[in-house]
């Protein structure tokens, strides 16, 4: 199939953007690093009884965790880098991600084969199950529990998680994929919108659900 000049111009543009992101997000993990190095040390110098300066760097930690994940998910939305995908474990990704989400409880995780393989790119799927761990932490109450299922149907690999977190129909939530879309937790603006990103760039399908009794469900499914 020949590409127009329209589709050619189209995707240079594009092309040329995700080189625009990749290089701020590189200028600005720089300096987001040397801040968090400041904030351990401070960590560790400050009294542990100063409950004002112990408030402000906690502001300031989650300042610099936000502003990460907002890098983060500017680069993977535009994917600037092809997946290269790969036989990974399920349960030990999902383990790895729960840690860098800083998620309590951990995730209740149930799989229907004890060692369930997804084939993804593992920068990417780690990105994808962390970010999707993180919008539950986010909406969720202190201590909600999120549960993981995970089952095949032919050679297909369905994830689902879920939590009971009230308030959600499913009206609120059927925008959360666009990007900064005003129903998304603050900082959250690219998080949804990169996790569907990457989830198509495997060929894979996401869908989103909510009740106000039964909480909020988000299944993706890639295939074997």
């Amino acid at each position: 199939m020949i590409e127009s000049a329209a589709e050619a111009t189209a995707r240079t543009e594009i092309e040329d953007a995700a080189g625009i992101v990749k290089q701020i997000a590189h200028e600005l993990r720089q300096p987001l690093s040397t801040i968090e190095s400041i904030a351990y040390y401070l960590d560790l110098i400050l009294p542990r009884d100063d409950v004002r300066a112990r408030k402000q760097l906690g502001r300031l930690q989650g300042l610099v965790e936000q502003s990460n994940w907002i890098v983060s998910n500017a680069v993977h939305y535009m994917q600037a880098s092809t997946p290269v995908p790969q036989y990974l474990d399920l349960a030990e990704l999902l383990t790895s991600a729960a840690s860098e989400s800083a998620l309590e409880p951990t995730p209740l995780m149930e799989f229907g084969e004890p060692a369930a393989l997804v084939r993804l790119d593992p920068g990417q799927a780690l990105h994808l199950f962390r970010n999707l761990l993180t919008f539950f932490r986010n909406i969720g109450l202190p201590g909600e529990e999120v549960r993981v299922t995970a089952w095949k149907v032919a050679e297909a690999i369905s994830i689902r998680f879920h939590s009971t977190v009230p308030g959600y129909e499913l009206c609120d939530v059927e925008s959360l994929f666009v990007p900064f879309s005003p129903s998304l937790p603050a900082g959250s603006g690219l998080s949804l919108a990169s996790v569907r990103r990457i989830v198509e760039a495997h060929d894979g399908q996401i869908d989103i659900d909510a009740d106000n009794e039964t909480g909020v469900s988000i299944t993706i499914t890639f295939p074997g």
